[in-house]
């Protein structure tokens, strides 16, 4: 792992092919195209491999073949070359199959599960900020309403249940309803819903 770091993962690959001499004795189409003409990128940073040539019949050429082992493959024009290239996840996977390429099939996945597992934890932290987000711009609007509510109507006057509510909420602003409920003990959060709505239309006086 620690090589695809620091060293270029194209050549780590390229090394590993050329060192297997059993390999390259193999009349094997896809080695020689490879070392001919090919390039990985670092998995760490994208998943692409291409292939350069100046002939635009070379590059469909190329492209056909891969489709006979189900490869997708396309074709880019950027000056006078033609790039035959591979973005695809799986299709590349398999064409490092195909190059006997074990060593650097296994750090392409390594990698491959570093990017998913960090974008699944980013996914959490996400979700997880967001229900804070949402939970304190309830909390802050319940206050606010309360802090009306009391503007007009004397704490010791509300029914028991709606003083415990208020209270527990003027002093956790920023909690969940669960948290809340939790916090307050022996109430679920649709009750304690209920009784902020009931705030809510004394303010409206309903």
């Amino acid at each position: 792992m620690g090589q695809v770091l620091n060293n270029s993962f194209n050549n780590i690959l390229k090394n590993e092919i050329k060192s297997n001499k059993k390999i390259l004795k193999k009349n094997n189409w896809i080695i020689k195209e490879y070392l001919k003409c090919g390039y990985i990128n670092n998995p760490k940073k994208e998943y692409r491999v291409q292939f350069n040539f100046k002939q635009i019949e070379d590059a469909n050429d190329l492209v056909v073949k891969f489709l006979k082992y189900g490869i997708n493959a396309k074709i880019s024009i950027i000056g006078k070359k033609y790039i035959v290239y591979i973005n695809d996840v799986s299709s590349i996977k398999y064409l490092l199959k195909l190059l006997s390429a074990k060593k650097s099939l296994k750090v392409f996945e390594e990698e491959l599960n570093n990017k998913n597992l960090n974008s699944n934890i980013n996914r959490i932290v996400n979700f997880e900020v967001a229900n804070i987000k949402r939970a304190t711009k309830s909390g802050l609007k319940q206050v606010e309403e309360i802090k009306k509510l009391l503007e007009y109507k004397n704490i010791n006057e509300l029914d028991k249940n709606i003083k415990v509510v208020i209270d527990a909420r003027l002093n956790n602003p920023n909690v969940s309803l669960n948290e809340l409920a939790s916090i307050i003990g022996n109430i679920s959060k649709s009750t304690l819903n209920h009784r902020f709505s009931k705030i809510r239309k004394m303010l409206s006086g309903e």
